[in-house]
């Protein structure tokens, strides 16, 4: 199973967009309910973490067109927890 990384604006229901500034503290374990930094086969991207079990999460994009992808904690390398969004008016 692979996971689309489905990049763009994927998260903008939480109100995060290409190009604003994240500011993520690091963490390589996954947090339950948190939006972190997942690196996936050498891309790093924004997605809320849900735990499903001892192995596995749940990634969640926040948009109608993306669907959230169960993944197992050995693909996926955790960067850190995204703490502060900044974007440009």
């Amino acid at each position: 199973e692979t996971l689309s990384l489905q990049l763009k604006d994927s998260m903008r229901g939480f109100r995060i967009l290409k190009g604003d500034l994240c500011l993520v503290v690091p963490s390589a374990s996954p947090i339950d309910g948190a939006v972190m930094l997942v690196e996936y086969h050498q891309h790093r991207f924004l997605r809320k973490v849900k735990k499903l079990d001892a192995m596995n999460v749940l990634l969640q994009s926040y948009d109608r067109e993306y669907a959230g992808e169960s993944c197992a904690l050995p693909e996926l390398n955790f960067v850190g927890r995204a703490v502060r969004v900044e974007f440009s008016l």
